[in-house]
């Protein structure tokens, strides 16, 4: 289960990071604690040099908290995961909302634009929710790419090479030994 906790800035001084990868992406994580402040995703040919270059004063920490690194190596291995960490919220209640919603969405499902603004709440916001995706500070772990446009097609995604990231993340779990 995803928890968020109340919205803070640790000092840049006390954020670390590590970076789990699979066979096309690697995901940077940075983390205060035991709470993930961010993810970037990135694809596999960027060194780990240049990721640690992108967030300069954050310390770089040989492993992640226990349970993430083990849901994030299941991920990246097509096992079927649900996601149990601690995550900054947004300061943006309706980007908050989104992310709570999208969530509970289950590993392999999709929904679109218009079905995630219904389960947030807030019928009638489908591009809003879009912008949130845009914003979304967790990607992976708040499954963005999980979300498809009303016509079935992937729709525009933000993190590393853009749409073909989402296609292969979608097909990644559509593989899966579900």
């Amino acid at each position: 289960m995803i928890t968020f906790v109340p919205y803070f800035l640790p000092d840049p001084c006390d954020i670390s990071i590590a970076i789990v990868g699979g066979h096309a992406l690697k995901l940077a994580v940075l983390f205060y604690q035991d709470i993930v402040v961010r993810t970037s995703l990135h694809h596999s040919s960027v060194s780990n040099d240049h990721i640690y270059q992108l967030f300069p004063s954050a310390n770089i920490a040989s492993s992640l908290p226990l349970t993430l690194s083990s849901q994030l190596t299941d991920y990246f291995n097509r096992t079927p995961v649900s996601f149990s960490c601690n995550l900054i919220a947004s300061p943006k209640p309706f980007a908050q909302s989104v992310y709570a919603a999208l969530a509970t969405v289950s590993y392999s499902h999709t929904l679109t634009y218009a079905q995630l603004a219904d389960l947030a709440n807030s019928p009638n916001a489908a591009r809003a929710v879009g912008s949130a995706m845009k914003n979304n500070p967790y990607p992976i772990i708040i499954p963005c790419h999980r979300v498809i446009k009303a016509d079935n097609t992937p729709g525009y995604y933000s993190a590393a090479q853009g749409t073909a990231t989402k296609e292969y993340l979608l097909n990644l779990e559509q593989q899966s030994g579900r």
